[in-house]
């Protein structure tokens, strides 16, 4: 057999997955054991793990471009603490009528955007779209500014508060289109 049609199972994903698997009952075990000493930190040791290997392994083997691999890896990796923020973003600033639709659109335009390469766009006027209503109306309306918030809650995921207060700053100083301010009330 020729070196060409060796598979090259430091890179092929079956091969990774199929390991993955084969050490899963192993990590259930270890992640019951960590449960029952009540450490949170041995747990997420334990079940982290072969998720985070898991989406590593899958994510490069779709994305040829590095940085945008690397952008889809903390995306899936952070997934729940982004749409925690997202949703306090819209809620705060648009109104909580459907902040969890418009977090979860914004997930969804990162992921094809990291993962093929799309434009982040969100047609608002979309009419034939059932959730056309549910797209960010004031903040997170641009490619740009997506992208930014993104890398800011990356940021504040680690411990840095200053990129994500900068951009609420921003947009707490936009006009509040369909709600009074008090100066108004009076």
């Amino acid at each position: 057999m020729n070196q060409t049609s060796m598979p090259d199972t430091l890179n092929d994903p079956r091969e990774e997955l199929a390991d993955i698997l084969r050490g899963a009952p192993e990590l259930l075990a270890q992640a019951r054991a960590s449960i029952l000493e009540q450490n949170p930190g041995r747990f997420n040791t334990w079940s982290a793990a072969p998720i985070s290997r898991l989406i590593h392994v899958q994510v490069h083997a779709l994305v040829a471009d590095k940085d945008r691999a690397h952008s889809a890896v903390s995306l899936f990796h952070h997934v729940r603490f982004l749409r925690v923020q997202l949703r306090h973003a819209f809620d705060q600033y648009e109104g909580s009528a459907c902040c969890a639709d418009k977090a979860g659109a914004v997930l969804r335009a990162l992921a094809r955007h990291f993962m093929a390469g799309e434009p982040i766009a969100f047609d608002t006027n979309d009419s034939d779209s059932p959730v056309g209503y549910a797209m960010p109306q004031r903040i997170l309306t641009t490619q740009a500014e997506v992208l930014d918030y993104f890398q800011a809650l990356l940021a504040l995921y680690y411990g840095n508060l200053g990129p994500a207060q900068q951009m609420h700053q921003i947009w707490s100083a936009r006009p509040r289109a369909g709600f009074r301010d008090a100066k108004d009330a009076a």
